[in-house]
């Protein structure tokens, strides 16, 4: 197992060294995916850096609730952090965004994320992808 985590660190840091995308979308550069298995109302927290900063993201999948349209993200931040709420997604054969959403600005290229997510039984298997635009 160390052997692997090693395999990974390496593969990664050097990746990030040579400074080109690994992954290309369009004029976007995904920067950062995760998956992430989570009951409703449960609270995930990653930290995505991009060279010194950083962003802590938040996402948690809630039941329906009055005056919140299901199936819908909506998102909000204070400083570096940001929540993304879920509002239900209840799918079995699976949901996601329907584009890239842009939610802030990094060094002058805009931050996007995109969502999917299956239901599992009582739990949601999320993939997060962020991205960044090309420089304006």
């Amino acid at each position: 197992m160390a052997q692997l985590d090693a395999l990974a660190y390496s593969m990664s840091t050097d990746a990030a060294a040579e400074g080109s995308p690994m992954v290309r979308i369009g004029n976007r550069e995904q920067i950062f995916t995760t998956s992430l298995l989570l009951a409703d109302d449960e609270e995930a927290t990653v930290r995505v850096t991009i060279g010194q900063w950083h962003v802590d993201l938040s996402l948690v999948f809630v039941a329906e609730r009055n005056g919140q349209s299901p199936g819908t993200v909506s998102w909000s931040g204070e400083g570096n952090v940001v929540r993304f709420h879920a509002v239900g997604w209840k799918n079995v054969g699976g949901a996601s965004t329907t584009e890239p959403a842009g939610f802030g600005d990094v060094n002058g290229r805009r931050m996007y994320f995109q969502l999917a997510q299956h239901r599992i039984g009582s739990m949601n298997l999320a993939h997060l992808f962020i991205s960044l635009g090309d420089a304006q």
